[in-house]
């Protein structure tokens, strides 16, 4: 049995993990019915609508587990709270027994899981670094790689850097060629492949069906924006449409490097058309409403606070009968 402040945080951690495994299974109903419904809204809105949906297993459950543990304190947030998001016995924690088994294999996976995606961003970057051994930077800060494939992309973590083959740049003319300096300057200039890892971890704690749909969602995410990014520049977006058409069918694939591909930022590797569309699209898509987004979020919080102590106690319940 554990007294006092650890006895605290273990309560912390399994409030967390029984909200996280609420909102994610809430979260997984609500995208496998609506999750097409993003396209109707503009780039800027999907982006901030998928971090929100990625984070939110993690804000919903800090914000429940707050307000559960302090509600019985001078800090509780609101007046009287401990009568109805009570969690009895916030001083006590019994390690052994099945709520410290739950929250000890609950959090051994979440290490495991995190291990395994750093190991891979290590990995990555290995890759990373023997590419920039073998290329040649230009006056342009990208980096020419000396083969046949015709592929251009970004990628690393820290200090990302853009790669071009000669196999591309060849066959590409000066315009063309700017259009794609343009483009993956923009993903350097926002992180991307690093963003990208971030929320590759985020979503792997959803089912993998809904994690494979939410990084699809994020990787054209991105791409859109980099693509809006060379709008500002350069106004001939049929030009725009039929460079990034071009690259595609020169078939720029990844050009098997031992790079991971859902880490790296490719110019043309996929939702080609999905993209086009976007470049092509004169009529502005709709804001998604965030302040509707963030009220759900918080009453989520509360009925996560309100139903961690009936669900704790209801498994008691079940195993003393």
């Amino acid at each position: 049995m554990m007294f006092g402040n650890i006895a605290v945080l273990f309560n912390v951690l399994s409030i967390m993990a029984l909200s996280g495994l609420l909102v994610i299974l809430t979260l997984t109903a609500l995208i496998k019915l609506r999750l097409c419904a993003l396209n109707q809204y503009s780039v800027l809105s999907r982006r901030g609508l998928l971090w929100l949906i990625a984070l939110s297993p993690w804000l919903v459950s800090l914000l429940a587990s707050t307000l559960a543990i302090l509600s019985g304190t001078q800090y509780a947030l609101f007046p009287r709270s401990f009568d109805i998001l009570h969690w009895h016995h916030a001083e006590e924690f019994m390690l052994n027994s099945w709520h410290g088994l739950s929250v000890v294999a609950a959090y051994g996976g979440v290490s495991i899981l995190l291990l395994r995606k750093i190991y891979k961003l290590i990995l990555n970057t290995r890759q990373i670094n023997l590419l920039r051994g073998v290329a040649q930077p230009d006056d342009n800060g990208f980096y020419l790689l000396d083969t046949d494939a015709a592929t251009a992309f970004t990628a690393g973590y820290l200090k990302p850097r853009c790669f071009i083959t000669s196999g591309l740049r060849n066959q590409l003319s000066d315009d063309e060629f700017e259009i794609i300096q343009l483009h993956e300057k923009a993903h350097v200039r926002c992180s991307d492949p690093a963003k990208k890892w971030f929320f590759n971890l985020l979503t792997a704690f959803f089912p993998t069906e809904i994690s494979r749909k939410l990084n699809q969602s994020m990787s054209l995410t991105m791409e859109q924006c980099a693509d809006l990014s060379i709008t500002r520049v350069i106004s001939d977006k049929s030009l725009i449409a039929m460079t990034l058409l071009k690259v595609r069918r020169l078939s720029a694939a990844p050009i098997g490097n031992g790079l991971d591909n859902d880490l790296t930022c490719y110019y043309a590797y996929d939702q080609i058309e999905e993209r086009i569309r976007y470049i092509l699209n004169g009529t502005p898509l709709k804001s998604f409403p965030f302040m509707f987004t963030c009220l759900a979020a918080v009453s989520m919080s509360l009925v996560c606070a309100l139903s961690v102590d009936i669900v704790h106690h209801l498994i008691e319940y079940t195993l003393d009968h």
